[in-house]
């Protein structure tokens, strides 16, 4: 019998910005964000829908000239829930892949120190030239077709900005291929 597993492949960068417009009164995608940076693939086995998994190996970096302030994360896809997301200020690896549960269960590749330094999205700055890792909190609706991707709204100098990841997380009815 095959166990349901969730495949968290984190794709190439490049596109991954959701545009609503341009123009002050309406996000754009061409913001102090950028496109994403991440690229990497993990595997996570969870046991049903509802059972939560920790996401890190993400980050955000500020390429503008302007502090940018995050006014909330939320989650683009389907048959996902955001369980919770922290960034991690002045690193781009958080040294957290995947794990199951959120938040992360001790000795899954973060430290307690860096851990310690973990601040709520919501109201983040994020001065500029520097990065912060994004580690976050995921839970399957349902077995079937489920995928999800962070989406970071922030606003930097008076325009507000939407930032799509182009890595997510994505449930598919496999085992983890060998290695991963």
């Amino acid at each position: 019998m095959r166990k349901p597993w969730l495949a968290v492949p984190l794709l190439a960068a490049a596109a991954g910005c959701l545009t609503a417009g341009c123009g002050a009164s309406q996000p754009s995608a061409d913001g102090p964000l950028g496109p994403s940076f991440n690229s990497s693939y993990f595997c996570v086995g969870v046991k049903a829908p509802g059972d939560s998994f920790t996401l890190g190996g993400l980050y955000v970096q500020n390429q503008g000239s302007e502090v940018i302030t995050i006014s909330r994360i939320t989650l683009a896809g389907h048959g996902m829930v955001l369980t919770g997301a922290v960034l991690i200020p002045g690193v781009r690896n958080s040294g957290l892949g995947a794990a199951i549960g959120y938040p992360p269960p001790p000795g899954n590749g973060i430290s307690a120190k860096l851990w310690a330094t973990r601040h709520s999205p919501d109201g983040f700055q994020l001065k500029p030239g520097n990065v912060a890792a994004l580690v976050i909190g995921l839970a399957p609706t349902s077995r079937d077709n489920s995928s999800g991707y962070p989406v970071l709204h922030y606003t930097s100098s008076g325009a507000s900005y939407v930032w799509r990841s182009a890595s997510g997380a994505e449930e598919v009815d496999l085992g983890c291929p060998p290695g991963t």
